[in-house]
């Protein structure tokens, strides 16, 4: 209730996508692999438009402070993965997802905290009571079920934030021909 009492509401439509949209299609052929292509694996219908409001990220990082060193926003909420790897079983408490955004992002004027989809509260399963809304960033690293926001003087080491998981690759190739030993 503070954020929606002290702080300016917009309302904005932004396109979302989850990284793995048709993932259950894709076969990685580089190296004798026939996929699938590791996570869940989504078929279609994992995009839309939606209509959010909220307050902007930028506003509350404003009015509490920003220190000069901070280069992350993480975030900490309730989205836990669903993949089968060890130690990502829903019920794990490890297994809650926390990812983050640099700070340009997270100061970006349509980077906001949504209390609202589409006129009305967050349904649950997309992050009520409150999420994160970045866009131009995969949804996944737009955080559900916001609990914390930490800023950082570091990148983010949470969880899907390290190793191969969700990295973007450091030069260009062709869908279906990455692997992690290609790209670690």
């Amino acid at each position: 209730d503070m954020l929606k009492n002290e702080f300016t509401h917009y309302t904005r439509t932004h396109w979302m996508a989850c990284a793995g949209q048709g993932r259950a299609g894709f076969r990685p052929k580089l190296g004798g692999l026939g996929g699938p292509g590791d996570g869940n694996q989504w078929t279609n219908g994992a995009v839309g438009n939606i209509v959010w409001t909220g307050v902007l990220l930028r506003d509350v990082l404003e009015k509490v402070g920003l220190k000069a060193e901070a280069e992350f926003v993480a975030w900490y909420g309730e989205d836990k993965s669903c993949s089968d790897e060890p130690g990502n079983a829903i019920k794990d408490e490890d297994s809650v997802i926390s990812r983050g955004i640099d700070v340009p992002k997270a100061l970006d004027e349509f980077t906001m905290l949504a209390f609202a989809m589409n006129g009305e509260d967050i349904p649950a399963t997309h992050g009520y009571p409150l999420r994160l809304i970045a866009p131009g960033y995969l949804g996944a690293a737009q955080g559900k079920w916001l609990r914390r926001l930490w800023v950082r003087d570091q990148e983010h080491d949470g969880k899907k934030m390290t190793g191969w998981t969700y990295r973007m690759a450091n030069q260009r190739f062709f869908p279906g021909n990455v692997t992690s030993k290609t790209h670690p």
